[in-house]
């Protein structure tokens, strides 16, 4: 049996104070930062488990929910063992738990729940109790459920429900260990729907009345996506029509008024600081390249294509020149390159248009004190090797241009400046390009005010705009310069007609009768909360009104769970229930399991394995898929497979395909006839325990059913497990 975990008591005083309390210790206000730090401890080690004999590196940090009033204290805890399993906790001051997660290094995460789906709700539900005592009660059933084969946890994702409809800015999500039954993982937004006056949920207008005003008044807008196809490492791109909402995340129809309604963040009618945990950081931007080497010794033994690639270099610019352009384009020919210490210039390849080469240029000298507010200290940019065009360039001043330095040059005369340094560097680009906004330069804090005008240009084609490409410009309002110029543009793509598209409307119609609406509540301010329409948004075929995905395919909406009733009483209901219980199934309504399999069917079935989303790619991408798993198939959608193609799917996914050829060295474990070539791969999944037969008999050449398929991929995640 598992020791539980010892639960560390601060001091024996508060011990005793805490015990008497459902979840934590709360205090109205904390004279001091140590005593609301003591309140934030107290509250995470009431409600979640931490043996200190385990975990004894303790760290803290702690963060102003809001920076300007220097309110809302939050604090972050951190426990870490010696073999790197840690713990980390969120708290207020207050004592209200925001965040936790409990990570295990070399825990277990692949495999079925040891615990019931039931039993880890129970344990979520019981959680939230405890660390909302005054409000759990508006949390019924989770909204969201999920597991997976490849993680350790039950996933439950709670709103707030009032008058039946659901309070979304009223989240908590649950996580529980699905081996140890244990709660890993917690979040809330800490707001109190308590502090909120809900409108009544009569007089709602119908779906068709939602449609149609938001079609008229918020609307949907045609445009143009990108789709990058990577085949034997060379990327391809493709473009793609699709309808997008307009209204984002803060515009609605009203469910009462047919109006549209502004979402406003607001905390209710309480004065409560805000206790968010903040947006996390952005990513910074990957940038893949390829490096040229050298000629790997004799000529003679380089391919024709290297050899072409060779003779293509001698009609590049050298490094020297394409720093010169870049010079020249930011309208620094003052500037001497030579006195800057760092220096770096690379020849590289465009990652999707393989013709295309580039030099990425960056000079910065940082060690230097007797420089003006308006010298240069840095540059960067990227240039055409061959045309040596511009593509993007960036500087920045040793300090800030101030007024003194002379007037701030006035919005339409910088306008007019950019216009014609575009006309000059991107003349066909910018009469594509329809300026996107203006950002001027605005007050900050303390009276600063940003010396930048920000341009920003969408590319459009066939009158409607692609988001992916466009040109951007930076302008300073001091010094008169352009100070950066980015142009992002794709040639080698083919632009779909749109001449035969549904009007907004209608496809929006069509849309929402596939993937439905739901009304829920939104704040909207002075602690008021109002019914709205939601509609899922995604991308909307614009042909057909149906919803499609990030690279413009139909979109396969897997997260429904069926129930499969028709597998009662049959011989594989217990494996087929549950793989289902553990996020497992590929077909909704009937899961029929006396139906034979196609080969297709089978490896998407298996690619379980890796996760749902590899079981709904196209069949060519299936075969991609296993060849570079050494695996030989032809995906068919018609040619029915075999027992024993199957085990030697299995075996070869597995990486036995080498050791199963020697099918000398195995004894066929059972009573009939198979083909020597599949008597290895056969013997493998018998010792692996992935197959075990019928009465003593295999049946290698019968074809399989998804029964049988059902079986196999149990017991092979047993066997990966």
């Amino acid at each position: 049996m598992k020791k539980p975990l010892r639960k560390a008591i601060l001091l024996p005083l508060i011990a005793a104070i805490v015990t008497a309390l459902p979840f934590a210790v709360s205090a109205a206000s904390s004279d001091s930062p140590e005593q609301g730090m003591e309140t934030a401890l107290i509250a995470v080690k009431t409600l979640i488990e931490i043996d200190d004999e385990v975990f004894t590196d303790f760290n803290y940090s702690s963060s102003f929910s809001n920076w300007e009033t220097r309110e809302g204290l939050i604090w972050q805890f951190s426990w870490t063992d010696q073999k790197s399993a840690s713990i980390n906790a969120a708290a207020t001051s207050e004592g209200v738990l925001l965040q936790y997660h409990m990570y295990q290094h070399d825990g277990k995460y692949f495999g079925f729940a040891e615990v019931s789906g039931d039993q880890a709700k129970a344990t979520a539900d019981a959680f939230i109790r405890r660390a909302n005592p005054d409000t759990f009660s508006y949390y019924k059933e989770p909204s969201i459920v999920q597991t997976s084969l490849h993680d350790n946890t039950f996933s439950f994702v709670y709103y707030a429900e009032v008058n039946g409809h659901a309070f979304e800015a009223a989240t908590l999500s649950v996580g529980v260990n699905k081996f140890t039954g244990e709660v890993c993982m917690y979040y809330t937004r800490n707001v109190n729907p308590g502090r909120y006056r809900f409108e009544g949920a009569s007089g709602l207008i119908s779906e068709s009345a939602a449609v149609a005003a938001y079609a008229g008044k918020i609307g949907l807008s045609l445009e143009y996506r990108s789709r990058f196809d990577y085949d034997n490492g060379v990327s391809s791109i493709s473009v793609f029509p699709v309808y997008v909402f307009n209204s984002g995340s803060d515009r609605y129809i009203g469910a009462k008024t047919g109006e549209v309604v502004e979402y406003v963040y607001d905390l209710g009618t309480d004065d409560a600081a805000n206790n968010s945990m903040g947006a996390p950081a952005p990513s910074a931007d990957m940038v893949q390249s390829e490096a040229e080497g050298g000629d790997g010794g004799s000529r003679a033994n380089l391919t024709p294509a290297e050899r072409e690639a060779i003779e293509r270099l001698a009609g590049f610019l050298t490094s020297e020149q394409a720093l010169e352009a870049l010079i020249e384009a930011a309208d620094l020919t003052d500037l001497d390159a030579s006195s800057f210490s760092n220096q770096y210039i690379g020849l590289s390849r465009d990652y999707h248009d393989t013709n295309r080469y580039f030099y990425d240029v960056s000079i910065s000298r940082h060690d230097e004190w007797d420089l003006n507010d308006d010298d240069v200290v840095s540059m960067y940019g990227r240039v055409d090797a061959e045309t040596g065009r511009v593509l993007s360039f960036a500087f920045n001043y040793f300090g800030t241009p101030v007024k003194g330095n002379g007037e701030a040059v006035p919005e339409e005369q910088a306008s007019a400046i950019v216009d014609a340094f575009l006309n000059r560097m991107a003349p066909a680009e910018l009469g594509k390009s329809e300026l996107n906004r203006i950002a001027t330069p605005r007050p900050g804090k303390d009276g600063y005010v940003y010396e930048t005008y920000q341009y920003s240009y969408t590319r459009h084609e066939n009158g409607v705009p692609y988001r992916d490409n466009g040109i951007y410009v930076s302008f300073n309002q001091y010094t008169g310069k352009i100070t950066s110029y980015s142009l992002n543009w794709y040639d080698n793509v083919t632009f779909p007609d749109i001449s035969n598209v549904l009007t907004p409307e209608r496809a929006l119609g069509a849309y929402v009768g596939q993937s439905g609406s739901r009304i829920v509540y939104i704040t909207t301010g002075g602690g008021e909360a109002t019914l709205v329409y939601e509609f899922t948004q995604m991308y909307i075929d614009p042909f057909t009104g149906g919803a499609v995905d990030y690279s413009g395919s139909p979109w396969a909406d897997v997260k429904e769970t069926p129930e499969y009733g028709d597998v009662r009483g049959h011989w594989s209901e217990s494996y087929v229930m549950k793989l289902l219980d553990n996020g497992v199934f590929m077909w909704g309504g009937r899961f029929e399991p006396d139906k034979v399999m196609t080969e297709l069917e089978f490896l998407r079935y298996i690619m379980q394995l890796e996760g749902g989303y590899y079981s709904r790619m196209a069949g060519a991408d299936v075969a991609e898929y296993y060849s570079r798993r050494g695996v030989e198939v032809e995906a068919s959608p018609d040619r029915l497979l075999t027992r024993q193609e199957a085990a030697r799917i299995i075996t070869e996914f597995l990486g036995y395909k080498q050791l199963a050829e020697k099918s000398e060295w195995f004894i066929y474990p059972f009573t009939d006839n198979v083909d020597a070539a599949y008597k290895g791969h056969i013997a493998i999944c018998y010792m692996l325990e992935i197959v075990s037969g019928n009465n003593g008999r295999f049946d290698p050449m019968q074809n399989i059913t998804r029964a049988h398929a059902a079986v196999l991929l149990h017991n092979l995640i047993l066997a990966k497990s």
